[in-house]
C-alpha cells in the first residue's frame, strides 16, 4: 500500500509540475508581446 501511495504522489506531483511549466510559457509569452 504504501508504494501505491507513493506512486500517486509522484503523479500529482509530475501534473502540478507540468501546469507550472505551462503557466510560465504563459506569462513568457505575455511578456514578450
Amino acid at each position: 500500500m504504501e508504494t501505491l501511495r507513493l506512486v500517486s504522489l509522484g503523479k500529482v506531483r509530475t501534473k502540478w509540475a507540468v501546469y507550472n511549466l505551462i503557466d510560465a510559457n504563459d506569462i513568457l509569452l505575455k511578456l514578450k508581446e
